[in-house]
């Protein structure tokens, strides 16, 4: 997975520095990134008060066509979703360290959940949030929101053509969490072994 900060200066974060993390490795004819194709990488940073106790967690995010899966490292296991037409979603649990399906469901009525899976953050979610201010065009257009909700302030830096969070950022009086895009993979046969190593295997007893 291509590493964003790979040859680029890391500038003090802002709406037009993550752009420029996320692109500067990419040239102009790369803006014809597959939306559906594609692997992002993040870090999960968790602050508890008063105590500045710091939690850290990662999450990779693989999209091919109509799956989309949620490799969690430091938990042991993916989830895939797969759509299955007629607003219905497979949900399988992968195990890592028993390399075998844990638990199998199909959701209806899911299109909400989708949406929350493919992007991590759900449409109407979004939706909600007011754009507080946006830079560049086309595959690099990012767009800063921001909504206050019970537990504080949440503010999400996206990237509409790619639809995908580059950086989300909830201030709470109690704790803050900031997930932050690392790596961004768009080669379509290193995604796809990411799915290909987590099928056909027989499920076991759910946990």
């Amino acid at each position: 997975m291509r590493d964003v900060f790979q040859g680029c200066i890391k500038p003090p974060r802002s709406l037009i520095a993550i752009w420029l993390l996320l692109f500067c490795g990419f040239t102009a004819a790369e803006c014809g990134i597959n939306r559906d194709i594609l692997g992002a990488s993040y870090r999960i940073e968790r602050q508890i008060q008063p105590q500045g106790t710091v939690r850290l967690d990662s999450l990779k995010l693989w999209r091919l066509h109509d799956a989309v899966a949620h490799e969690r490292p430091e938990r042991g296991y993916t989830d895939i979703w797969r759509k299955l037409g007629g607003g219905e979603l497979e949900h399988k649990r992968f195990s890592e360290s028993r390399r075998r399906l844990i638990a199998s469901e199909t959701v209806s009525k899911a299109d909400a959940l989708w949406s929350s899976k493919y992007q991590l953050l759900p449409q109407k979610a979004l939706d909600e949030m007011s754009l507080i201010e946006h830079s560049g065009e086309g595959c690099k257009r990012v767009e800063k929101y921001r909504v206050e909700i019970t537990a504080g302030v949440l503010t999400v830096w996206w990237n509409p053509y790619l639809r995908l969070v580059m950086l989300l950022h909830r201030e709470g009086a109690d704790a803050s969490t900031t997930m932050e895009m690392t790596g961004l993979e768009t080669v379509g046969p290193a995604i796809a072994k990411a799915f290909n190593l987590r099928q056909f295997h027989p499920s076991g007893p759910s946990e």
